[in-house]
């Protein structure tokens, strides 16, 4: 069996490839397997989240991705002080680039674009895998948010 693995970087330099000679009785056994993987941190994870089942769409349905989040789990904390400033900052986010229509379809029913741009609005509706990292110390919630 052949492994190989691949990355794709966003910053556009050259993906990086990883090969593994596997195992395997005869060249029966032997398959080709992809995986593809799209991290980001903070506002690169939240961008992750919203963009990881549209990620997997560009490959086979034999391809294996997945999406780590690196601290873009931002806390909606209505009932925090300064939560409305979280609010309209993220609706002067979607204003300023346009962004209403490109929110999931899953989300923007149910919620104001704001709000979608919430993790916990957006996660159950994400049917590729995710992997949410989120630090004990994530200075900026902390300062910002609590």
């Amino acid at each position: 069996m052949y492994i190989y693995t691949c990355i794709f970087c966003l910053d556009g330099t050259p993906p990086g490839y990883a090969y593994s000679r596997g195992y395997g009785a005869g060249i029966d056994n032997w398959h080709i397997y992809l995986q593809a993987l799209l991290s980001g941190g903070s506002a690169g994870g939240l961008a992750r989240i919203l963009h990881c089942d549209k990620f997997k769409t560009l490959f086979v349905d034999t391809t294996r991705v997945k999406c780590p989040s690196d601290s873009g789990f931002f806390i909606h904390g209505e009932h925090f002080v300064g939560a409305d400033w979280k609010e309209n900052r993220f609706f002067d986010v979607i204003s300023t680039h346009g962004l209403a229509n490109l929110l999931p379809t899953s989300c923007t029913p149910k919620f104001s674009p704001t709000l979608c741009f919430f993790p916990e609005n957006l996660v159950l509706d994400v049917k590729t895998p995710l992997f949410l990292i989120e630090s004990a110390f994530d200075q900026f919630q902390v300062r910002a948010i609590l």
